[in-house]
């Protein structure tokens, strides 16, 4: 299977009609219709018989676990707790998002209200200068959200602004040496 493309498992759930959990929807023919250039499947190697169609869900493309964030940056919306909304139940959405307390050590933990995600995703979005999408954050923070909660968002922005100045600084610096023929792999002669 590591070597199957999304595409070739949807083929071959669709042509041995194989039943699949109703999170992922309907396998339907993609919207652009078209196979992208030079991108290869197994019916280039006689796998598959018939003309192999580009396919997608109508659901989730993969389930995994609906309280894991991993890679929630790099999702487009509607990202997954906004899809969980409806394919799953917006109750686990809200689980996954309420709640959320610090411990007498200071570090954030789930509590008996939730798993506190809407304060975790918010301080990455801050301090790493993501846009991640937190359904309904505004609710989440009116009712869940401290002076301690605050102070910290606060802080991830200033921790998020000073890594952006940082990046801008090495990227003059990178441009000044390259214009200056100074740094990494210059062969510039004395």
């Amino acid at each position: 299977m590591s070597m199957w493309f999304e595409e070739d498992v949807l083929a071959y759930i669709v042509e041995h009609k194989i039943e699949i959990a109703p999170v992922y929807g309907d396998i339907v023919r993609k919207s652009d219709g078209e196979q992208l250039d030079g991108q290869m499947s197994f019916e280039d190697f006689g796998i598959f018989d018939n003309e192999r169609p580009c396919l997608e869900t109508t659901g989730l493309n993969r389930s995994g676990c609906v309280y894991c964030g991993f890679g929630l940056h790099l999702e487009k919306r509607p990202n997954r707790l906004e899809i969980m909304d409806k394919v799953s139940s917006p109750k686990l959405r809200d689980y996954c998002l309420r709640g959320g307390a610090f411990d007498e050590e200071g570090l954030w933990k789930p509590d008996n209200r939730g798993l506190g995600m809407w304060f975790v995703l918010e301080w990455i979005n801050r301090a790493g200068n993501f846009n991640i999408f937190i359904p309904e954050y505004e609710r989440y923070e009116a009712e869940y959200g401290t002076d301690e909660t605050r102070e910290y968002l606060d802080e991830a922005k200033r921790i998020g602004e000073a890594t952006l100045a940082a990046r801008a600084e090495q990227k003059r610096r990178r441009k000044e040496e390259k214009h200056n023929g100074i740094g990494a792999g210059s062969k510039k002669k004395m």
